[in-house]
Order: C-alpha cells, then structure tokens, then sequence
C-alpha cells in the first residue's frame, strides 16, 4: 500500500498545492490560464510527438486497444445518452452531457501521470495519445454537435459538423499525433537540439499540468449536491473500468500493461472540459460533478494499481 500512496498522493499533494496558490493570492486565475495553454498547446504535444515519433508504427498503433477501448467508449457514450433521454426524462443537451461524463477521462492531466510512474513515460504517451483521439472523436465531437443541434437555432448540420472536426483535428496535441505517425512512417529523424527541447517539455507536462488542475478548481463552482454527481461517477470511475476490463478478457487480450493502462486511464475523472461544456449550454451542474469526481478519482486510481501491483506487479521498479 505504501507503494500505491508513493505513486498517487504526490499528484493529489501537487493539485492541493495548486489550489493553494490560488486560493493564498500567491497566483490568479488568469496566470494560470497561461500553465494550462503551455502544457495543452507545447508541453503535451512534445511528449506526444517525442514518444511517437522514435517508434515502429506497430507499437504506436495497438490495435487490440483501439478496437476494444474505443468500442467500449462508443457503446458505453451512446448508451448513457439513451438512457438519460428515453428512460430518464432528460433533454438532449443533458443527456449528451451525461454520455460524455461516463466516458471522458482527463487523460493528459491525471491518468497520463500516473501511468508513466507504473509503465515509463514514452510507453505511457503512447496509450495517451491513443485515448486523446478517443476522448475528442468519440466523445467531445458528438456531444457539441448535439448540444448545438439542441440550442433551439437553425443549424447546418454538415458545417457543424466540419467546424468542430477543424477544431479538434488542428489543436496541437492531436497535430502531434498526426505528425509523430507521419515520421514514425518515413523513418525520419529530429535534429538533437530539437530532440533535447522536446525532452525538456516533455518532462515538465505531468507536474505543470496537476498545479494547474489544482489551482483550476478555485474556478468552479459547487453547484450540484453529492447525491445529484453519484450516478455520474460511478458511472465514470467504476462502470466504465470495469467495461474496459471485461472488454479485454472477452476480447482475449494477453498483454496485461495493455489491458491495465486502459483500466487506470478509464478510472481518472472528467477533464475540465467536460464542466466547461456544460456550462457553455446552461448545465452548470457538471462543474459539481467534476469536483466530486476529481476527488473521489484518488480511490478509483489507488484501487486499480492495488489490482495491478497484486495480480500483475508492477513492470518497473517502484
């Protein structure tokens, strides 16, 4: 147990001190805008990039994960939606709001950190990238699209549709991906001088980005009871690891980095962007239920890589 607490209470010790910069004065809100835009637009994407680039296209490409994770992401999305919407009584922009809150996984800001600790920073980026392309096809895509759809204005649904896919395919971290395969594919190399800057970036990622979770959270406000955010986050941090878990054995998947890499990254909570949405469409609630999950994510996170360490240990030397 003490090997769990190593692992995780220094990433929630970084995003209490984050909160607490904001909240003693000793940093803004707005300045830390600033940490969120360098780790999301250059921090992320170098490691990402970095980790791609220098490998065989096969390894970057696991085709077990994408199959099973990304399937189970669709099932698991258009389900909650359903289900909130016909069986629940809820509207459209709720229940697109609650099929992205059982799937969307702060990948980058929590999951990756914790999975590079277990399994090594390049082999981690590799299922982060993987999972960004998930979170932002499967999840974030759709859930705009609808929610616009819903808004009561006249729309063009294929501009819509081309207009967030824009959006998404040209932010950096998905560029890196895209570029990272397209070296990985022509065999091409990266000056050292770049290579050593990208390292320097990529390893300044995970601890920038939990302070600025942390500090973030000063900026939501609680305005959704724990009861009302229980569903969501059971839903989120229990239900869907446990899909991706049985997933995999039914899919006979041996590999067992392969199959608990995508159990952790599913038990992290909703990213930031999941209550910014809401927000954006007059659902303020999910700000509540993004605090709840953030928090209860410590369990969830600390409960997996008990599992892991006890059936599997841990690959490197902790």
């Amino acid at each position: 147990m003490i090997t769990i607490l190593n692992i995780t209470l220094p990433l929630f010790l970084l995003i209490g001190v984050g909160y607490g910069a904001v909240k003693l004065g000793f940093l803004s809100l707005e300045n830390n805008k600033g940490l969120g835009s360098f780790v999301l637009n250059f921090a992320y994407p170098a490691l990402v990039f970095n980790a791609i680039s220098t490998l065989d296209i096969s390894s970057a490409f696991l085709f077990d994960y994408v199959f099973v994770y990304g399937g189970i992401t669709i099932c698991l999305y258009w389900a909650g939606l359903l289900i909130s919407l016909k069986v629940l009584g809820r509207t459209a922009v709720q229940s697109a709001l609650n099929g992205l809150g059982l799937i969307f996984c702060n990948t980058a800001f929590l999951g990756y950190p914790v999975l590079a600790q277990v399994i090594g920073l390049e082999q981690a980026a590799i299922f982060l990238s993987m999972n960004l392309l998930f979170e932002n096809l499967l999840g974030v895509l759709p859930t705009i699209l609808l929610c616009e759809l819903s808004s009561g204005k006249k729309k063009n649904l294929f501009k819509l549709f081309l207009t967030a896919l824009k959006k998404i395919v040209s932010s950096p971290p998905i560029v890196a991906i895209l570029s990272g395969i397209i070296f990985s594919l022509l065999g091409l190399g990266v000056v050292e001088p770049v290579r050593k800057t990208l390292t320097m970036l990529s390893i300044a990622a995970a601890p920038v980005a939990l302070f600025a979770i942390g500090a973030n959270l000063n900026a939501i406000r609680f305005r959704s009871s724990i009861k009302a955010a229980i569903p969501i986050c059971l839903g989120k941090l229990v239900l869907f690891p446990a899909l991706i878990f049985a997933g995999f054995t039914l899919y006979g998947v041996t590999d067992h980095i392969t199959v608990m890499s995508g159990v952790l990254l599913a038990s992290a909570p909703a990213a930031t962007l999941y209550a910014l949405i809401g927000m954006q469409y007059g659902e303020s609630h999910t700000s509540g239920h993004l605090i709840v999950m953030t928090f209860a994510s410590f369990f969830s996170l600390s409960t997996v890589l008990v599992l892991w360490n006890y059936f599997y240990g841990f690959p490197n030397a902790l």
